[in-house]
């Protein structure tokens, strides 16, 4: 059979290949075939050893020592290359793999960047185990942000994970069965696979070997150097460019061994030069603060040989490395012992899982994902909840432990089946004749003559309000006093709620339902009532949409302005602060108001810094619609052209099937408007032709607000607030004259 193994083979570190190489033939004693999964473009890789040009200031002031660390790294990436050969090394798509094996090291720590990606936790891999993968550090609740990673984790068939730390995080994120096991490095006695080193140096002195990374201190170097002459012993060091110590060597992966044993002395920082100073009785002392390296040690009872990094200092090191007696059998039958555990928890999670297909927990890929929540409220078991991911917006996330694997949430979703989309009939260009009514809309106010409609003929009507703290969620209204809410655009994605299963609900009963809300909720509605979605009871308005923010984005910038939380609701649009955002306290007073050039939130939405990633590439974004009728603001309409007299805000209203033309006939005697070309409103609507373009400052924000999970400071790393600074000066009277009087001087000047 042929298994797939997905770990970082390639990285610039002895223990990354040998843990790979360990499990590689640790697998095929088992009789399989092994595939390495590529995890990364060679130039990628070889950025790992070098780089061509100077990168940060240290390496540009001091171009010798960049010179220096250059021809280290070549010389070094070679070796490596060349060692990597015994790997065969294909991509996911080719591997034909009948299993894949995650791990091992910490492929499952979320505070590196490379391994967030969803390729070390499984995606798109089916079916998958792990085999000693690590959190590392990462912190436990981290992970509830990233939940296309918990649905790798249920996934898996077994997790067989490297520390307690691990197995209490997969445990408590997933359904999937847990072991402990060792480092694949424990996995096969050092004599398969040891290589003899031949460096001169050692053959003419007595040395000390230095195994640490590039991070090592300054005041660890000094002890290293000051136990050494006591120790009266040579420095070696070998992988990493210590240009400090006596002597530099050069080599490969395999021949590690044969060099610790060649060296009268070992001090490493690192948890796999740990491990193989234990495998090859070295005298030895390891400075970490690995929890990882720290669990090793105690378990092979040698705690003595571990020292704080706040503790070294050259007596310290020199006593630890002058007490080198210990029970080396007693160590042997430890490794032993672990290594038969290990083995057969790995063949046997190997026979259980071979060929066997298990449920994909993930619904749709996430980077698609629109939040319609179809999938919670199609659920049966009511298994999944939504979560609010690293940047901020709502995902849903299947409880493993309450699903019953019926699939339902797959189907119903509308990015894996096919949404009929309708091409506009008809365009109008339509408002409520009466101005009072109208300026408490956002536009011509067409959505609240259909809502109108609907709770006179006793049906019920759905779409988003703000309730009481600010949150904006879908309701089901069935009086006029509750359809008043509606008006008024959010710029803000709502909270669904189980507004599909009420509509469902609603035209089983025979009850006439309006739905109003974003194309990618009706979407959602069409799909989660399949047949029942095209009903004549049912009139679906989508609204043309530039975008949506999570709400998380909102809710963060309202708790910067409402800081005694008196805010009950807040408005984007209408009257006479049309465009402005109003805070308004439980008096409907106003507690705060700006509007779309001077407050940060409203600017960098109209600016497209903000909306969910799969916004930009919505497939909703054209001029064939989802929705019976599609409203918005006429933009770009002729004025002059107009045979109708319409003042102030006017609706486009695009009529796409006969169920929509339908009710709007019923309306119109209501309202004043005028039939347009359909190509008008396409023209003045870019969201009628393509998704919203990303900001070119929109990677800088995400980047920010993961890191600082806050709205307000997340946005001072564009050039939102420096605009707004802008924006206030240019609104400035006196900074209007100063214009005008420099202006005057320099046409004088140039007469």
């Amino acid at each position: 059979m042929k298994i797939g193994v997905v770990t970082p083979y390639d990285s610039s570190n002895f223990g990354a290949f040998l843990q790979a190489y360990c499990l590689k033939k640790a697998i095929e004693k088992m009789g399989h075939e092994v595939i390495h999964i590529r995890n990364r473009s060679d130039d990628e890789a070889k950025k790992l050893y070098y780089h061509e040009k100077p990168i940060g200031k240290k390496e540009k002031i001091m171009p010798w020592k960049f010179k220096n660390d250059r021809e280290f790294g070549k010389e070094k990436y070679r070796i490596f290359r060349e060692a990597q050969t015994v790997f065969n090394i294909k991509t996911i798509s080719d591997s034909k793999a009948d299993l894949f094996v995650l791990g091992s090291d910490e492929i499952w720590n979320i505070n590196h960047n490379v391994f967030k990606d969803t390729h070390f936790w499984g995606a798109k891999m089916n079916p998958a185990i792990s085999y000693a993968a690590s959190m590392g550090n990462a912190d436990d609740e981290e992970y509830k942000k990233y939940p296309e990673i918990v649905n790798c984790l249920n996934n898996l068939e077994l997790a067989l994970v490297r520390d307690e730390k691990t197995k209490n995080m997969v445990e408590r994120y997933s359904n999937t069965e847990t072991h402990i096991v060792c480092d694949p490095t424990m996995l096969l006695p050092i004599e398969e696979y040891y290589q003899d080193i031949d460096d001169e140096y050692l053959k003419e002195h007595e040395c000390l070997l230095v195994y640490a990374y590039k991070t090592i201190r300054e005041n660890e170097k000094k002890a290293i150097l000051e136990t050494a002459r006591k120790l009266n012993l040579k420095t070696v060091a070998c992988c990493f460019n210590h240009s400090w110590c006596d002597h530099q060597i050069q080599c490969s992966p395999l021949q590690f061994s044969s060099l610790i044993r060649q060296c009268k002395a070992v001090v490493t920082t690192t948890f796999h030069g740990t491990m193989f100073c234990i495998l090859n009785h070295a005298n030895f002392v390891s400075i970490t603060a690995s929890v990882k390296t720290s669990q090793l040690l105690e378990m092979c009872d040698l705690k003595s040989k571990a020292l704080k990094r706040e503790e070294v200092n050259a007596d310290m090191l020199a006593q630890c490395l002058s007490n080198q007696m210990y029970d080396i059998e007693k160590i042997d039958l430890i490794v032993e012992n672990v290594r038969k555990k290990s083995l057969e928890l790995l063949e046997n999670a190997i026979n259980q899982s071979l060929c066997k297909k298990t449920f994909d927990y993930q619904i749709c890929e996430y980077k698609n994902c629109t939040g319609c929540l179809a999938c919670i409220n199609k659920c049966p078991r009511e298994a999944i909840n939504y979560v609010i991911d690293k940047e901020g917006k709502s995902l849903p996330l299947i409880d493993a432990k309450k699903c019953i694997k019926c699939g339902l949430c797959k189907k119903v979703c509308p990015n894996n089946c096919k949404i009929e989309n309708n091409t506009p009939m008809k365009c109008y260009a339509a408002q409520i004749p009466d101005i009072k009514r109208r300026e408490k809309s956002s536009s011509g106010g067409i959505a609240a003559m259909l809502a109108e409609l609907y709770i006179q003929r006793g049906g019920s009507v759905y779409g988003a309000v703000v309730q009481n703290g600010g949150n904006v969620e879908h309701i089901r209204a069935t009086s006029e006093s509750e359809i008043i809410k509606f008006r008024g655009s959010k710029y803000v994605q709502s909270y669904i709620n189980n507004s599909f299963g009420q509509v469902k609900k609603d035209l089983e009963n025979g009850k006439k339902v309006l739905f109003t809300g974003t194309p990618c909720q009706i979407a959602g509605l069409r799909s989660f009532l399949g047949k029942e979605g095209i009903s004549e009871n049912l009139l679906c308005v989508d609204i043309i949409c530039h975008g949506v923010p999570p709400y998380q984005y909102l809710r963060q910038h309202i708790s910067t302005i409402d800081v005694n939380k008196e805010m009950k609701d807040f408005t984007f649009r209408g009257g006479s602060l049309d465009f402005h955002l109003v805070l308004y306290d439980k008096n409907k007073k106003i507690i705060y108001d700006k509007d779309q050039y001077h407050d940060e939130y409203y600017y960098s939405f109209l600016k497209s810094y903000i909306y969910r990633r799969n916004c930009y590439e919505c497939r909703y974004a054209k001029e064939s619609r989802v929705g019976d009728i599609t409203i918005g603001d006429f933009w770009g309409i002729n004025r002059e052209e107009l045979k109708t007299n319409m003042q102030g805000r006017i609706s486009v209203v695009l009529v796409n099937t006969e169920n929509g033309k339908k009710i709007f006939e019923e309306i119109k005697p209501s309202l004043t408007y005028e039939q347009r070309e359909v190509r008008e409103a396409v023209a003045g609507n870019p969201q009628l032709r393509r998704p919203a373009v990303k900001n070119q400052e929109y990677d800088k924000f995400i980047k920010a607000y993961i890191k600082e999970q806050d709205f307000n400071r997340a946005i001072k790393a564009t050039s939102v607030k420096r605009q707004i600074y802008i924006n206030d000066l240019k609104s400035n009277k006196t900074y209007l004259l100063l214009r005008k009087v420099k202006k005057k001087m320099i046409r004088k000047d140039n007469k």
